[in-house]
């Protein structure tokens, strides 16, 4: 009788293949990209980790200026699987939840127009206690699009709560990390490898127009 088929060790075997595809995409990313600008390809959560600085001020700007939806702060863009993101910090809250709770949200910047991107995301709010314990949300799945596309959470955590649950550290900042997984990682890859093969054909294009003029002085 042939033995049943280890799972375990399957998956492993699976694993193993889906890195090492990883791995020649990242190679050939960095090709294009002249080593400069390296991006990563994974099949693990990315992490987007920002901090915002002096929160104790801005929350206090906040609540004497409840009235003011806009009050927001922006993160510097984020470059990750080809896709450029940002997040949107609200020390008052947003909407319905304004003045009660911080509220996060995040978004694709730039994209291919006319992809949509399936990820599952969670928010996790880092605690600067030695054993205090971060506060993470479920995960949630929405679809990004090219431009000013965002979610998030509007009641991610009470204002008044934030310094006496450890979420405020000593340095007077508050630091929070949103994990983004492709929800279809092979529809991901293949889209991957279509702007590779598209940044490649440009960059030959450049090397061959640069060997023509060295070739034809003028």
């Amino acid at each position: 009788a042939k033995p049943e088929p280890d799972i375990a060790d399957e998956m492993e075997v699976l694993s193993k293949k889906i890195e090492s595809t990883l791995q020649f995409l990242n190679n050939r990313i960095n090709y294009v990209n002249n080593f400069i600008t390296p991006l990563e390809i994974t099949m693990h959560p990315v992490v987007l980790s920002h901090s915002i600085n002096k929160i104790t001020e801005k929350l206090s700007f906040a609540q004497k200026n409840k009235e003011k939806d806009s009050l927001v702060y922006t993160s510097h863009l984020f470059k990750a699987n080809f896709l450029t993101w940002q997040i949107l910090f609200y020390p008052n809250g947003f909407g319905a939840e304004k003045g009660k709770n911080i509220a996060i949200f995040f978004g694709l910047k730039e994209g291919d127009p006319k992809e949509i991107y399936t990820y599952t995301y969670s928010i996790e709010l880092i605690n600067t206690r030695e054993n205090g314990k971060n506060f993470k949300t479920n995960e949630f799945t929405f679809d990004f699009q090219n431009g000013s596309h965002y979610t998030g959470v509007s009641n991610l955590y009470l204002i008044k709560n934030l310094s006496t649950d450890g979420f405020i550290s000593k340095e007077n900042t508050i630091e929070f990390r949103i994990y983004l997984k492709p929800k279809n990682l092979k529809k991901e890859v293949s889209l991957y490898i279509k702007q590779i093969a598209s940044q490649e054909s440009e960059k030959s294009k450049q090397v061959e127009h640069i060997k023509q003029n060295n070739n034809n002085p003028k």
